[in-house]
């Protein structure tokens, strides 16, 4: 702890100046307004990576240094009594224990220089004289101060050399993928076809409410980036897949905005009862019920490649749903549909978020989403590898 206080209070006060920089830089662009006389300083300026430059305007009351100092000797003082007392008891002798904590409290502060200032390179800019009591500046530059911040400004602010090979890498890997991604969403009947149509069904202000599983994992697969007025809710950790229709419910009649639900089949049976809570939504609701036939994320365990798994697999994993989810809805009072294909769930989705009230559109999907999710990934990790 010592040791701690020590380096951070140094680094505070080291570090002032620099924060007292950052602020000139705002000033930069207001004070200057005459020709460059200053190329070779800015130059060498450009070249360097981390570099600090010290513009002396004026000098800053010294009352301020003193408050500062002031209430760093404070900290530090209350530092080393509090630390003094506990090492005594164990080291038995207050000559010791204060002995030792002056030794890290000085240790302290030359660790706190020593990162304040390693790497950085120090040109100071002044009217007249030599402004550096540090001695540490590499170079000093004694001139009129306007026309030395107007070069300064046009040559940092001029394009530099930046190798960009990395950033055109990383384009073409997020490019691939989203053509990869494209065309699986793009194939009818299958399930990144149905979450896309969902979410792209969202009105403007309305909330996307992702449910567990493969649901939010093919939201960022299929779904490309982009800037939209949605708001988008997860129910993720302890909660797991509990309460998804009842969280909808309350999140649309809380806010009163078009709100869409995207769960798997399993959810949807998990959290049926939810559907009373669902039946009294006066705000647009749509939940979409991805039907592909149970439990598809666990398809992606090793465990599934296992020899005569299958009958246990599907009976203590998959978990096939036995619940019709239309007609659950309908003894709820909630309006249900049951669509196949992009056109069929667009046209469902867009009449439902238009009409008051909770629908539930079960959109049933090839059953082997997770193994296109697998076959993606092996399809990207192929094309990385070349």
């Amino acid at each position: 702890m010592p040791l701690t206080a020590a380096m951070l209070t140094f680094a505070f006060l080291t570090r002032l100046d620099l924060i007292l920089e950052q602020g000139l830089k705002i000033a930069v662009g207001v004070l200057c307004r005459k020709p460059s006389i200053f190329a070779n300083a800015v130059h060498y300026l450009s070249r360097n990576r981390r570099r600090s430059i010290h513009l002396h305007f004026k000098p800053i009351p010294l009352g301020i240094y003193f408050a500062l100092f002031a209430v760093s000797g404070f900290a530090g003082l209350i530092y080393e009594s509090i630390w003094s007392h506990y090492l005594k008891l164990f080291l038995g002798h207050a000559a010791y224990a204060q002995t030792l904590v002056l030794a890290l409290f000085m240790g302290g502060m030359a660790i706190g220089a020593w990162i304040a200032r390693s790497g950085v390179e120090r040109v100071v800019l002044a009217r007249h004289g030599v402004p550096e009591a540090f001695n540490q500046a590499a170079r000093i530059v004694v001139t009129d101060l306007e026309p030395a911040l107007e070069g300064l400004v046009d040559r940092l602010s001029a394009p530099v050399g930046v190798d960009t090979a990395w950033r055109e890498a990383i384009d073409r890997a997020v490019g691939h993928a989203r053509a990869l991604a494209g065309a699986a969403a793009g194939r009818e009947g299958s399930q990144g076809e149905a979450v896309r149509a969902a979410v792209e069904a969202i009105p403007e202000g309305g909330l996307l409410i992702v449910g567990n599983s493969m649901p939010v994992r093919d939201v960022d697969l299929y779904v490309p980036a982009e800037a939209r007025g949605i708001t988008v809710l997860s129910q993720r950790g302890a909660a797991g897949i509990d309460g998804l229709i009842a969280g909808a419910a309350g999140a649309a009649a809380a806010t009163g905005r078009p709100t869409l639900l995207l769960l798997g089949d399993v959810s949807f049976q998990h959290d049926v009862g939810g559907l009373a809570a669902a039946a009294r939504c006066k705000a647009p609701l749509a939940i979409v019920v991805v039907g592909n036939g149970g439990g598809r994320l666990f398809e992606l365990l090793p465990l599934r490649s296992l020899p005569d798994v299958g009958p246990t697999f599907e009976r203590y994993f998959l978990t096939p749903p036995g619940v019709d989810s239309v007609l659950a809805a309908q003894a709820f009072g909630v309006r249900g549909r049951g669509v196949a294909g992009g056109t069929a769930a667009r046209e469902a989705l867009r009449s439902s978020l238009a009409e008051p009230g909770a629908t539930v559109i079960e959109v049933r999907v090839d059953p082997h989403g997770a193994d296109e999710t697998r076959r993606l990934a092996a399809e990207m990790d192929a094309w990385l590898g070349d």
